[in-house]
């Protein structure tokens, strides 16, 4: 199993007891963007606004590609100081950005401590997370997120689809010109919706359009 740790840099200091403690379990921990370099925004925010507004994006675009590796995120919800006030299990905006990749990529999320009270809270509420309460022992092997699992008939299904759709499309490559792919490529959308309707799932039909 793998898992991506998430979390403000606040916290940083606190994950290598967790890491280790995963690592003992045989899970895989990703670690988050900048964590060997936490003063990495700093200096991009010195370099200016559009220097600023770069880094951010690359971040951004780094975190779900790190997502998409892993079967799962925790996130490190701890209590926050700002400016006197305590920010109990702070969830910060970057974090919250993660945590709602990790729900539209479908992987399971793990809570630290309870989602916090706030504008926000509906929505986490939505992502369906496993609150764990400090207990890591509650993060098991199952990847496949609550409220997601999946109806094996579906599955094979899909199979079936995707490879008439490889093998469609090793033809229409070996076809000389651009009309004839154009209309070997409406045969294989007509084909594959028709199979898909005969099956009589929705699921199947949203699956061929998303594929091609």
């Amino acid at each position: 199993m793998k898992i991506m740790i998430i979390c403000s840099k606040q916290f940083y200091p606190r994950i290598e007891e967790i890491k280790g403690y995963l690592e003992e379990k045989n899970i895989t921990v990703i670690l988050p963007n900048c964590y060997d370099n936490p003063r990495a925004e700093a200096a991009a925010r010195e370099l200016g606004k559009e220097e600023h507004q770069k880094f951010k994006a690359a971040m951004y675009k780094r975190s779900e590609k790190e997502i998409r590796k892993a079967d799962a995120v925790l996130v490190l919800n701890f209590d926050k100081e700002k400016d006197g006030v305590v920010l109990k299990n702070y969830i910060g905006g970057a974090t919250f950005l993660e945590m709602y990749d990790a729900f539209r990529l479908g992987k399971k999320i793990y809570l630290f401590n309870d989602i916090p009270e706030g504008m926000l809270y509906d929505e986490i509420e939505g992502f369906s997370p496993v609150i764990i309460n400090g207990n890591l022992e509650l993060i098991s092997g199952n990847e496949i997120a609550p409220g997601r699992q999946i109806d094996p008939r579906f599955l094979a299904a899909v199979e079936m689809l995707e490879v008439s759709i490889n093998n469609s499309r090793a033809y229409a490559d070996s076809i000389s010109t651009e009309e004839e792919k154009r209309e070997q490529a409406e045969r294989i959308d007509r084909a594959l919706e028709q199979a898909a309707h005969k099956e009589g799932s929705a699921y199947c039909r949203a699956h061929v359009r998303i594929r091609h």
